[in-house]
């Protein structure tokens, strides 16, 4: 997986979910990541933005007891 970061240990959660999301059982597997080493950490953005996605649906979805 060319996505695949080296010094990241805190974000295995998004990058699961992700893949979660995108799997389809086929080849090639587009998840949507780009390189590590991309100009202006642009997966650092991607990892920002899946972040807020998706703890928004778990503090708003409907079977979350504390959500008021």
């Amino acid at each position: 997986m060319e996505w695949r970061k080296l010094t990241n240990g805190i974000d295995c959660g998004v990058f699961t979910m992700r893949h979660m999301e995108t799997y389809k059982g086929k080849t090639p597997w587009l998840s949507g990541f780009v390189n590590e080493n991309e100009v202006n950490n642009r997966q650092n953005s991607q990892l920002h933005l899946l972040r807020h996605r998706y703890i928004s649906k778990i503090i708003l979805s409907e079977y979350n007891l504390e959500r008021q």
